[in-house]
């Protein structure tokens, strides 16, 4: 069971800022992304536009939430990358490919992007 109180919030921000969230429903596996417009019913669950693969508009019941994300924040992401030297962009880039494609460990930094 998903924390109501919370995802009431969240809806109620995502309608202000005009933004989306993201939750399981029912019994389906992947996460839905909908920018939510207005709620229904009592409180009950709310209604908005299918921004993910089915597209649509559709109502929502918090009851048959069943993993609550909310608003996703995004985020940069920073690799580190250890180089001898000064590298050219070309040598950087090279660098950065050989290390994806290897099975060396990426240290990389998250910092949160303000909207």
């Amino acid at each position: 069971m998903i924390d109501v109180s919370q995802a009431t919030l969240d809806v109620i921000e995502a309608i202000k800022k005009q933004k989306v969230i993201r939750f399981k429903y029912g019994s389906h596996d992947e996460f839905r992304t909908i920018e939510p417009e207005s709620f229904y019913g009592d409180f009950n669950g709310f209604q908005g536009a299918d921004v993910s693969g089915a597209g649509g508009f559709r109502r929502f019941s918090f009851d048959r939430v069943t993993e609550w994300v909310g608003i996703p924040i995004k985020y940069k992401v920073f690799v580190e990358l250890e180089v001898v030297g000064y590298p050219t962009d070309k040598e950087v880039a090279e660098e950065l490919h050989e290390l994806l494609d290897s099975s060396e460990p990426i240290m990389y930094t998250l910092k949160p992007v303000a909207d």
